[in-house]
């Protein structure tokens, strides 16, 4: 009789699955083979992605036998045989015999809708859509039996002119081995991207991976969910008991709360609700599943509350720990027992330090892994310029990076850093990853680290050398990562390690209107409100909905360059979202107009359902790390002319020459998200803050845009928007289990 093989426990994601009877099986979660037993990883044959498939129709069940299309009868050896159609893995074929249920698919009626799909495609040369609509509509599953006969037999057959017939043939035996494979991805429906990747990694496997876990697609596959598993089941007539849906579910809600809201666990009551909800169960149900499933998760207490994550979010969390800790462990001290004063660590201008200031220097220095947090007016960038000059005392190889290529700039613009020459942290791991013998450093320091995700922080980590010191920089009131997780937050609330925190309450008296600001904001405090640019580097104008854009274009191309005496290139309007009166693409649309609107366009796309026009002499913004232009997310420059086929681009005085495809990576850059602005600087900032971007508003929004303004910041919009944004101090919180994880390895 047979069955699913033996159960197994994957030793990479721990999960369970069936060998199918196989000897070389793999967990269809992550791909992990397991070697038959006596035989090493050596021995072990590369995965068979063979995409061949084969359709059977069972017309008597009683009978044991299925008619196939193209190998004829079938002998059939397992019980409870459906009528209908089947569709089985090749291989799983012997001798013209099927054996193992669990290598088939039941259809039950024929895959027409993928058949007329397939013979839409550009394989079939001449048919078309219409015509392979009529072949199914007239001739049915006698469509499929057809096609491997000869030209003539389909002219006569399918009632087709000679043409047809023969590019019906010539497409059918092109790849004959791809011909049933294709037409169940598409009975499926998927997407050309995600049969692109099952081709490249399951073949027709795909089948065993549907009978013994199917939500493990939804990881494997781009822009798969849940609800698409939903709907394949259906028509595959797979049916799932309710404790393997609510486990599947409880994956999916994880891993899509990781996606959008970025948290990497989540309480386990309200993991419960929410899953409840997706499935229409009770949450009592829910919880017994779970509870019969406890290998399939991973619980943690955070903050006096039960967290559930999934295996893949905690093992990340352990080995941030895991490379913390050896970094601790293997640390060399470099400080030699000398304390640093005010006399012997230089700075800019002559600046002397503060107690606080030197008492984080002389703290890191001995510390193996540390933490410098302060916010605007705390003297964080003065103090670097100290602690560099301490490091160069001892003699200290140093590396400098940020998150963004912007923070990374701003360095280099200080004095006594640019000489380390700061790079991303990207860049950093792409040069380690070249480079055959790395060079080797003592300690290396990352400004801005409260923009760095858990995956970022994972291959830092990784890459650093044996021996060398970690010395993170950065406002904990800033805004969450855009990726998952808050590693920065994290390090700093386990208390393992050092953390320094810098106020600048020393110098109080002379904190400038905006910082005064930016602290009220934080507090939860309305901040001092001037309406007058002359009077003050803060000012808050009060403007109703219909002259926002108006009052922005004003401040943008007049008022703000005449105060800071700039060009309006130079201000930057950073708004709460992309959409919008006040938003980022209608405000980029209306300053483009009036400075390169009138010219020759010299490059158009789609993103989303906004078209963007560029123009020679466009204000513009990268948008993802190009390693091969050595231009990284987050970098802007201006359009200086086409040069052929491509479109030249001034980045800091380099001209960069963007191919087709890479100008795609290019965004109008007048007007950005408050998101897109961290780790920037800017002379002025002009910031939307109205009632139509309420869903977006939170108090730490408001003080990383209000702390992006070096010398001007300029507020537009209703004073009641900002009220409800500084009351929303909970909505860039996020659940993670980093911390816990800290406090049981550190």
């Amino acid at each position: 009789m047979s069955t699913k093989g033996k159960k197994h426990i994957c030793k990479l994601c721990n999960r369970p699955y069936f060998d199918l009877g196989k000897k070389i099986h793999s967990c269809p979660k992550c791909k992990s083979k397991t070697p038959p037993k006596g035989k090493s990883k050596k021995t072990e044959k590369p995965k068979d992605t063979s995409l061949l498939m084969e359709l059977f129709e069972v017309t008597d069940p009683s009978s044991g036998k299925g008619y196939s299309i193209s190998s004829g009868v079938l002998k059939l050896s397992f019980p409870a045989i459906r009528l209908g159609w089947h569709a089985v893995i090749g291989s799983e074929i012997k001798s013209k015999e099927i054996k193992n249920k669990d290598a088939l698919i039941y259809l039950n009626e024929a895959p027409l809708k993928g058949l007329q799909a397939y013979l839409s495609s550009v394989k079939f040369k001449g048919v078309g859509a219409v015509t392979s609509r009529d072949l199914i509509a007239n001739h049915k599953a006698g469509t499929l039996r057809t096609l491997g006969g000869s030209p003539e037999f389909i002219e006569t057959e399918l009632d087709v002119k000679d043409d047809v017939a023969k590019s019906l043939k010539a497409g059918w035996v092109a790849k004959p081995d791809e011909n049933i494979f294709s037409i169940i991805m598409n009975e499926m429906g998927l997407l050309e991207m995600q049969i692109k990747e099952i081709t490249k990694t399951l073949g027709a496997d795909i089948i065993a991976v549907l009978n013994t876990d199917p939500f493990s697609l939804v990881k494997a596959l781009p822009r798969f969910n849940f609800q698409n598993v939903d709907r394949i089941c259906r028509r595959l007539h797979i049916e799932l008991n309710e404790e393997q849906l609510i486990v599947a579910a409880t994956d999916y809600y994880l891993g899509d709360a990781e996606n959008k809201l970025r948290h990497t666990c989540i309480p386990e009551d309200n993991t419960h609700q929410r899953v409840s909800e997706l499935l229409q169960v009770t949450a009592d149900k829910v919880q017994a599943a779970l509870s019969s499933n406890k290998e399939a998760f991973v619980y943690k207490e955070r903050k006096n509350r039960t967290v559930i994550s999934t295996i893949e979010s905690s093992r990340r969390d352990e080995k941030i720990a895991k490379e913390i800790k050896s970094i601790i462990e293997k640390h060399k001290s470099i400080s030699d027992g000398r304390v640093f004063d005010s006399k012997n660590i230089e700075t800019s201008d002559g600046i002397t330090l503060s107690d606080e200031q030197i008492n984080a220097i002389n703290n890191v220095v001995k510390s193996p892994v540390s933490v410098i947090t302060g916010g605007p007016g705390s003297g964080k960038t003065t103090m670097v310029q100290g602690l560099v000059s301490a490091l160069k005392t001892l003699n200290k190889n140093v590396r400098l990076c940020a998150p963004t290529g912007r923070a990374a700039k701003r360095i280099s613009e200080t004095p006594g850093l640019a000489e380390l020459g700061p790079s991303t942290i990207h860049m950093f791991l792409a040069k380690k990853r070249a480079a055959k013998n790395a060079s080797e450093f003592d300690v290396m320091i990352i400004d801005e680290a409260s923009m760095i995700d858990v995956d970022l922080m994972v291959d830092l980590l990784e890459a650093i050398p044996e021996g060398t010191s970690l010395i993170f920089i950065g406002d904990i009131d800033q805004l969450p990562p855009v990726g998952p997780g808050q590693p920065f937050k994290d390090l700093i609330e386990s208390e393992m390690v050092l953390v320094s925190r810098l106020t600048g309450n020393f110098r109080q008296f002379s904190f400038s209107d905006t910082v005064k600001a930016a602290r009220d904001v934080i507090s939860g405090n309305i901040p001092k409100i001037n309406s007058s640019l002359a009077q003050s580097d803060f000012v808050f104008l009060e403007v109703p909905p219909g002259e926002q854009a108006d009052t922005v274009l004003n401040l943008y191309f007049d008022l703000m360059p005449a105060k800071l005496k700039v060009e309006p290139q130079d201000i930057q309007i950073i708004s709460p979202q992309r959409p919008g009166n006040v938003g980022v693409l209608r405000l980029n649309d209306l300053i483009q107009y009036q400075i390169t609107g009138k010219s020759k366009p010299v490059f158009k796309k789609k993103s989303g359902n906004h078209e963007v026009t560029f123009y020679v002499g466009d204000k513009v913004i990268q948008r993802k790390n190009n390693y091969e232009l050595k231009v990284m997310n987050g970098d802007q420059g201006v359009i200086t002319r086409e040069s052929g086929q491509d479109l030249m681009v001034e980045f800091d005085g380099a001209e960069i020459a963007f191919n087709g495809l890479q100008r795609f990576d290019l965004d109008l850059a007048y007007a950005t998200t408050i998101h897109s602005s961290q780790g920037s600087e800017y002379p002025g900032v002009i910031i939307p803050v109205v009632a139509a971007h309420a869903h977006m508003l939170s108090r730490n929004l408001i003080y990383t845009a209000i702390t992006r303004g070096k010398q001007q910041v300029c507020i537009v919009g209703e004073i009641t928007a900002l009220e409800k944004a500084l009351a929303q101090y909970q909505r860039d919180f996020r659940w993670s289990g980093l911390t816990e994880q800290l406090k049981i390895k550190l």
